[in-house]
C-alpha cells in the first residue's frame, strides 16, 4: 500500500510540475512577443534565442524545482488505506488499460503476419514498439494497485499482462538479432537488448512471484540504468 501511495503521489507531482513549467513556458513566450512587438526589439538576439533560453529556463529548471519541492515527504505517505484519485483512476481504467489492450492487439497481429511469412524479417521498429508500449504497460500496472476495487477489468489486466509481454519480448529478440547478425551491434541496438532484458526479468517475476511487489520495477530499472552507465560493456 505505502509503496503504491508512494508512486501515485510523485506521478501526481510530476504531471502538476509539466503543467507548472508548461504555463510560465507560454506565459513567458506571450510576454517576450509582446515587448518584441511593441518596443520593435526584433534584433538578432530577439529573434528566437531568447525563446530558446526561456524554453530552457521553464522547463529545466522552474518546472523540475516545483516537483521537487513538493515531493511527497514519508510522513505524508499512507501505510494502511491506498490514496486514490479521480483524474488517475479514469486514466487508469478508460484511457491506459484499454490503449494497452488495442497496442498489443496489434502487436500480436503483426507477429502473427511474421511467423505465417517467415522468410520476411520483422520490420526493425517492432523492437522498441514492443519496449515502449510494455513500459507503458507495466506504469498502468504501477498505478493500476491502488483502483483494484473500482473496474472489473482491472484485475485481469494485472494478472495476465506479464503472460502477453513475453511472447512480445521472443518477438523482439528475434528482431534485434536478425539487425546485429546482419549489420553488428549499434549503440541502439545495445539498448534494446538490454531493455529487452529487463522486460524478461519483470515479466518473469511477476508471473513466478506470489508477492508482485510493485518496488521490483523501479529497483530493477535503477541497477540496471546504474550497470550500463559505466564499464567497459
Amino acid at each position: 500500500v505505502q509503496h503504491a501511495n508512494y508512486f501515485t503521489l510523485v506521478a501526481w507531482t510530476k504531471l502538476m510540475s509539466g503543467i507548472v513549467g508548461g504555463a510560465v513556458l507560454l506565459l513567458g513566450f506571450i510576454a517576450i512577443g509582446s515587448v518584441t512587438e511593441l518596443f520593435d526589439l526584433s534584433g538578432a538576439f530577439f529573434h528566437g534565442k531568447i525563446y530558446g533560453y526561456w524554453a530552457t529556463i521553464a522547463l529545466a529548471l522552474i518546472a523540475p524545482v516545483y516537483a521537487l519541492i513538493h515531493f511527497p515527504e514519508p510522513g505524508e505517505i499512507k501505510k494502511d488505506t491506498y490514496d486514490t484519485n479521480r483524474f488517475f483512476s479514469f486514466l487508469v481504467r478508460f484511457v491506459g488499460i484499454p490503449f494497452i489492450l488495442i497496442y498489443f492487439v496489434i502487436l500480436y497481429a503483426y507477429s502473427i503476419r511474421v511467423l505465417m511469412n517467415f522468410h520476411d524479417w520483422p520490420n526493425g521498429i517492432i523492437s522498441w514498439l514492443v519496449i515502449g508500449f510494455s513500459i507503458f504497460g507495466y506504469l498502468i500496472y504501477i498505478f493500476s494497485e491502488s483502483y483494484m476495487g473500482e473496474g472489473k477489468f482491472i484485475a485481469p489486466f494485472r494478472k495476465y499482462f506479464p503472460f502477453a509481454v513475453l511472447p512480445q519480448i521472443l518477438m523482439l529478440f528475434y528482431a534485434i538479432y536478425l539487425r546485429i547478425a546482419q549489420y553488428d551491434l549499434t549503440m541502439n541496438r545495445y539498448f534494446v537488448v538490454v531493455f529487452g532484458t529487463w522486460l524478461t526479468i519483470i515479466s518473469l517475476y511477476y508471473v513466478i512471484s506470489k508477492r508482485k511487489l510493485i518496488l521490483f520495477i523501479p529497483a530493477t530499472l535503477t541497477l540496471i540504468s546504474l550497470g550500463i552507465s559505466f564499464g567497459p560493456w
